[in-house]
């Protein structure tokens, strides 16, 4: 019980939020259910697609 009270005084000073390395504008999530026998003919795909390829930065 007292490790959960030091956790929730030090949340703020804790979180990723505070790190000058942490923020996104925005973010997507992908969740798969692959059958193995399938798995090779995913890998081409998403070899051959941009689904998750880099946004390129726009220079100003």
């Amino acid at each position: 019980m007292e490790i959960l009270k030091k956790v929730n005084q030090q949340f703020r000073e804790n979180s990723p939020k505070t790190l000058d390395s942490y923020s996104y504008k925005s973010y997507e999530k992908v969740s798969l259910d692959i059958d193995e026998d399938s798995i090779s003919h995913f890998n081409q795909f998403f070899e051959n697609s941009n689904i998750f390829k880099k946004k390129e930065k726009k220079i100003h």
